[in-house]
């Protein structure tokens, strides 16, 4: 069920159709092979950082609800080298606008702020994997 669920939200995401591969909520079959040999991919939006650098690892998390998209960018440098961030966007027609840029109150070198990412309505979640607020590389998260 949750492999459907992911799938689901890379096809909506995709802006992708479906041709004769059956109700995806009903269709046990339902993969990303089966994605690919009954999909038909529209042009979509590529979203990017406005101020993206090299080995940021913009993507490297990403979660989408509704009309908007959080993506983890972990090795961003706003905070110290690898301190990381998060991009929020918000769809916008048919593409989409980076509306804020997060990075953590406390954040410092190698925190990993955005290595993951998750939202629920209005709430986000966002993970700082090395953190060091407990002990080296503890982790935190922050809501």
């Amino acid at each position: 069920m949750t492999q459907r669920r992911w799938l689901l939200v890379l096809v909506t995401l995709l802006g992708t159709s479906f041709s004769g591969c059956g109700d995806p909520n009903e269709s046990p079959e339902l993969s990303l092979a089966s994605l690919v040999k009954h999909a038909t991919l529209a042009p979509y939006p590529k979203l990017m950082a406005k101020d993206g650098g090299a080995y940021d690892h913009f993507g490297y998390a990403v979660t989408v609800v509704g009309n908007t998209a959080l993506v983890g960018e972990p090795y961003d440098d706003d905070r110290g080298t690898n301190s990381g961030s998060a991009i929020l966007f918000v769809r916008s027609g048919s593409g989409w606008k980076q509306k804020q840029k997060l990075t953590a109150s406390d954040g410092a070198p190698s925190d990993g702020f955005g290595t993951s990412v998750a939202m629920n309505g209005q709430v986000a979640i966002i993970g700082s994997s090395g953190n060091d607020s407990r002990a080296t590389d503890s982790g935190s998260a922050y809501i």
